[in-house]
Protein backbone atom coordinates (compact mmCIF):
# COMPACT_ATOMS: atom_id res chain seq x y z
CA UNK A 1 0.00 0.00 0.00
CA UNK A 2 2.71 2.54 0.65
CA UNK A 3 4.25 1.87 -2.69
CA UNK A 4 1.11 2.34 -4.23
CA UNK A 5 0.27 5.38 -2.34
CA UNK A 6 4.10 6.70 -3.03
CA UNK A 7 3.07 6.14 -6.85
CA UNK A 8 -0.07 7.70 -7.11
CA UNK A 9 0.61 10.59 -5.21
CA UNK A 10 3.63 11.28 -8.44
CA UNK A 11 1.11 10.60 -10.74
CA UNK A 12 -0.32 13.81 -9.07
CA UNK A 13 2.56 15.69 -9.31
CA UNK A 14 3.69 15.21 -5.57
CA UNK A 15 7.40 15.47 -4.27
CA UNK A 16 5.91 12.97 -1.78
CA UNK A 17 3.64 10.37 -0.34
CA UNK A 18 0.21 11.50 0.93
CA UNK A 19 0.83 8.65 3.16
CA UNK A 20 3.54 10.34 5.80
CA UNK A 21 5.67 7.51 7.32
CA UNK A 22 6.70 7.61 10.50
CA UNK A 23 10.28 8.39 12.08
CA UNK A 24 12.04 5.43 13.90
CA UNK A 25 11.83 7.58 16.90
CA UNK A 26 8.03 7.41 16.73
CA UNK A 27 7.41 3.67 16.02
CA UNK A 28 9.86 3.19 19.06
CA UNK A 29 7.67 5.45 21.36
CA UNK A 30 3.84 4.54 20.15
CA UNK A 31 5.28 0.29 20.59
CA UNK A 32 3.45 -0.62 23.57
CA UNK A 33 1.64 2.30 24.31
CA UNK A 34 -1.92 0.76 23.84
CA UNK A 35 -3.58 -0.88 26.78
CA UNK A 36 -5.91 -2.35 24.31
CA UNK A 37 -6.84 -2.36 20.60
CA UNK A 38 -10.47 -1.69 19.83
CA UNK A 39 -12.29 -3.39 16.90
CA UNK A 40 -15.48 -2.74 15.61
CA UNK A 41 -16.45 -5.23 13.04
CA UNK A 42 -19.92 -5.42 11.29
CA UNK A 43 -19.14 -7.72 7.82
CA UNK A 44 -16.69 -8.31 5.33
CA UNK A 45 -15.94 -8.08 2.11
CA UNK A 46 -14.24 -9.82 -0.85
CA UNK A 47 -11.61 -7.65 -2.39
CA UNK A 48 -9.55 -8.12 -5.69
CA UNK A 49 -6.91 -6.37 -7.40
CA UNK A 50 -8.92 -3.89 -10.31
CA UNK A 51 -8.20 -4.65 -13.48
CA UNK A 52 -6.72 -1.79 -15.88
CA UNK A 53 -9.63 -1.55 -17.73
CA UNK A 54 -11.81 -0.94 -14.58
CA UNK A 55 -10.07 2.44 -13.70
CA UNK A 56 -12.06 5.65 -15.01
CA UNK A 57 -13.73 8.77 -13.54
CA UNK A 58 -16.47 7.44 -11.35
CA UNK A 59 -14.18 5.31 -9.38
CA UNK A 60 -14.16 6.92 -6.01
CA UNK A 61 -10.38 8.21 -5.18
CA UNK A 62 -10.38 5.27 -1.68
CA UNK A 63 -11.10 2.65 -4.55
CA UNK A 64 -8.04 4.34 -6.77
CA UNK A 65 -5.49 4.65 -4.05
CA UNK A 66 -5.97 0.91 -3.18
CA UNK A 67 -6.47 -0.57 -6.02
CA UNK A 68 -9.06 -2.94 -5.37
CA UNK A 69 -12.58 -4.31 -5.50
CA UNK A 70 -15.10 -4.73 -3.18
CA UNK A 71 -17.55 -7.75 -3.72
CA UNK A 72 -20.06 -9.11 -0.90
CA UNK A 73 -19.82 -12.39 -0.36
CA UNK A 74 -22.57 -13.97 -2.22
CA UNK A 75 -22.74 -16.92 0.45
CA UNK A 76 -23.66 -14.53 3.11
CA UNK A 77 -27.21 -13.69 4.39
CA UNK A 78 -28.09 -9.80 3.37
CA UNK A 79 -30.47 -7.82 6.03
CA UNK A 80 -32.78 -6.16 4.28
CA UNK A 81 -32.58 -7.34 0.82
CA UNK A 82 -32.27 -5.75 -1.81
CA UNK A 83 -30.73 -2.36 -0.66
CA UNK A 84 -29.65 -3.93 2.71
CA UNK A 85 -25.88 -3.13 3.31
CA UNK A 86 -25.02 -5.36 5.96
CA UNK A 87 -24.31 -8.64 5.63
CA UNK A 88 -24.21 -11.95 8.10
CA UNK A 89 -20.55 -13.15 7.42
CA UNK A 90 -19.37 -14.42 11.29
CA UNK A 91 -16.23 -16.12 9.10
CA UNK A 92 -14.92 -12.85 8.63
CA UNK A 93 -15.37 -11.67 12.15
CA UNK A 94 -13.05 -14.96 13.28
CA UNK A 95 -10.34 -14.27 10.66
CA UNK A 96 -9.93 -10.59 11.39
CA UNK A 97 -9.34 -11.62 14.97
CA UNK A 98 -7.14 -14.08 14.08
CA UNK A 99 -5.04 -11.29 11.53
CA UNK A 100 -5.00 -8.94 14.82
CA UNK A 101 -3.73 -11.75 16.69
CA UNK A 102 -1.07 -13.42 14.69
CA UNK A 103 0.14 -9.89 13.33
CA UNK A 104 0.17 -7.92 15.91
CA UNK A 105 1.68 -9.99 18.85
CA UNK A 106 -1.67 -10.88 20.15
CA UNK A 107 -2.88 -7.62 22.11
CA UNK A 108 -5.59 -7.16 24.30
CA UNK A 109 -8.76 -6.56 22.21
CA UNK A 110 -12.00 -4.68 23.26
CA UNK A 111 -15.01 -5.32 20.93
CA UNK A 112 -16.15 -2.21 20.73
CA UNK A 113 -19.18 -2.34 18.01
CA UNK A 114 -20.83 -5.54 16.93
CA UNK A 115 -24.10 -5.90 15.48
CA UNK A 116 -27.01 -4.87 13.09
CA UNK A 117 -30.16 -3.11 12.25
CA UNK A 118 -33.74 -5.21 12.58
CA UNK A 119 -34.95 -7.16 9.80
CA UNK A 120 -37.99 -4.95 8.41
CA UNK A 121 -40.70 -6.84 9.41
CA UNK A 122 -38.83 -8.42 12.45
CA UNK A 123 -40.36 -5.36 14.90
CA UNK A 124 -40.66 -7.56 17.94
CA UNK A 125 -39.75 -11.08 16.92
CA UNK A 126 -36.60 -9.98 15.55
CA UNK A 127 -34.94 -13.84 14.99
CA UNK A 128 -32.59 -11.76 12.08
CA UNK A 129 -30.54 -9.76 14.93
CA UNK A 130 -31.00 -12.50 17.14
CA UNK A 131 -28.68 -15.08 14.48
CA UNK A 132 -26.35 -12.18 13.80
CA UNK A 133 -25.20 -12.15 17.55
CA UNK A 134 -25.70 -15.53 17.76
CA UNK A 135 -23.24 -16.45 15.25
CA UNK A 136 -20.73 -13.89 16.16
CA UNK A 137 -20.56 -15.09 19.50
CA UNK A 138 -20.08 -18.62 18.27
CA UNK A 139 -16.68 -16.97 15.65
CA UNK A 140 -15.69 -15.30 18.67
CA UNK A 141 -15.46 -18.88 20.77
CA UNK A 142 -13.66 -20.38 18.29
CA UNK A 143 -10.79 -17.47 17.90
CA UNK A 144 -10.37 -17.72 22.18
CA UNK A 145 -6.77 -17.59 21.17
CA UNK A 146 -7.67 -13.89 21.18
CA UNK A 147 -7.18 -11.94 24.54
CA UNK A 148 -10.29 -10.06 25.36
CA UNK A 149 -10.74 -7.28 27.45
CA UNK A 150 -13.87 -6.83 28.96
Amino acid sequence: MRNRLLERSKEEGRVRSRLPEFTKDEIESLKGSADFLGFNHYMGFLIRNRLPEEYNSKVPIDDLDGGYVIAMNPKCKQINPPKGWIFINPESFKKHLHYIRTEYGNPKVMITENGCMNHLDEELNDVTRIEFLRVHLVALAQGKDVILRN
